[in-house]
């Protein structure tokens, strides 16, 4: 059985605590009722949203970020991918 899902373009941030003696990984547990990915370990995102290609007082990513991110994608979605990266974090975490 085939199912089409439309593809969206999305973000997730991996946050990482460098401790020398003990480094983690910052993961959230999806919900058991979750319809996409119950009950999995995941890292904070989410599907980019309108809003997120209107922000345009985003100071831009430096250049090496940006050159990476650019790579296979156009400036304006790279914004985009970027605001909803940090907004989901935030929605999910409450870090920012």
């Amino acid at each position: 059985m085939t199912i089409n899902v439309e593809i969206k373009d999305a973000a997730s941030v991996i946050l990482i605590r460098n401790k020398k003696s003990n480094p983690s990984v910052l993961m959230g547990q999806r919900g058991k009722d979750a319809a996409f990915m119950p009950n999995k370990f995941v890292f904070p995102g989410g599907a980019v949203e309108k809003e997120d290609f209107q922000i345009n007082s985003f100071k831009r990513l430096n250049a090496t970020c940006n050159a990476r991110m650019t790579y296979q994608c156009s400036g304006d979605l790279v914004l985009a991918l970027t605001i909803a990266a940090i907004r989901e974090l935030f929605e999910e975490t409450g870090i920012i």
